[in-house]
């Protein structure tokens, strides 16, 4: 559940690992992220072109489009034009999968981060993408040798909603609800049991403790950048928990 993989650049910029796996089941998000790794000259060149442009009505053109449609390059292309032009980077879906997130205020936005897009490119050198549903990415590692290596793995859900107006989940069609939680706990479990360290974030929400009550817990508080009005944008109440042998 790599998302924008804020965890995994800053631990490769320190160089704190040897090898490394990112996953998420969001299919347009890892062809981004593929793209970046293994085509990044194309994909600037892509985004240089002159259609990439901050208007409303090309915006809701690419919006519109299907990415079955398109080439690689091209989806990954469409996928960055929109998350710098939507409202406050924001993806969203609809039930049938159809990004549906509204035009973005912003004052002439980078499109093209050229050098952001080769940095990150460069870190993903040697990376294994997967495009998969993330306890079947850790099952993966379940009975796998682990030569005397450290291994540790990093778990970021779409959090419990704290309340019925915070209730967004349409990361995928499918969403992520309590069950899909609660499978997730399960895993992480008993990739713990196998001797990985796990990690996973959540809301502080009366269900997300209880689902990690087994687990170490650190409390913390984090802001929020997402809401319409600078004044609705509070710190919230966080968790991390830990589970398996420590590093």
């Amino acid at each position: 559940m790599v998302g924008a993989g804020a965890v995994f650049l800053e631990l490769a910029r320190l160089k704190r690992f040897r090898s490394a796996i990112i996953s998420d089941s969001n299919e347009q998000l890892m062809n981004a992220w593929m793209i970046v790794q293994s085509n990044v000259d194309e994909l600037v060149k892509e985004l240089r072109r002159p259609q990439y442009r901050y208007e409303r009505s090309v915006y809701l053109q690419f919006r519109a489009m299907n990415p079955a449609d398109l080439s690689s390059v091209e989806a990954a292309a469409r996928f960055i034009y929109l998350n710098k032009t939507c409202f406050n980077g924001l993806y969203r879906v609809n039930a049938d999968g159809q990004f549906n997130v509204p035009f973005g205020r912003y004052t002439d936005p980078v499109i093209c981060d050229e050098p952001n897009l080769r940095a990150v490119s460069a870190a993903l050198a040697g990376v294994q993408i997967k495009c998969m549903d993330a306890c079947r990415a850790m099952d993966c590692f379940i009975g796998v040798p682990r030569r005397g290596d450290v291994n540790a793995v990093y778990v970021d859900p779409p959090y419990i909603p704290v309340s019925k107006t915070a209730s967004f989940t349409s990361y995928t069609e499918s969403g992520f609800g309590l069950e899909d939680h609660s499978r997730l706990v399960n895993s992480m479990t008993a990739l713990a049991k196998a001797g990985f360290r796990v990690v996973t974030s959540n809301s502080a929400a009366p269900a997300a403790v209880e689902l990690l009550k087994d687990f170490d817990v650190d409390h913390i508080v984090g802001g929020r950048s997402v809401a319409g009005g600078a004044n609705d944008r509070k710190s919230v109440r966080e968790l991390v928990a830990f589970a398996g042998p420590r590093l």
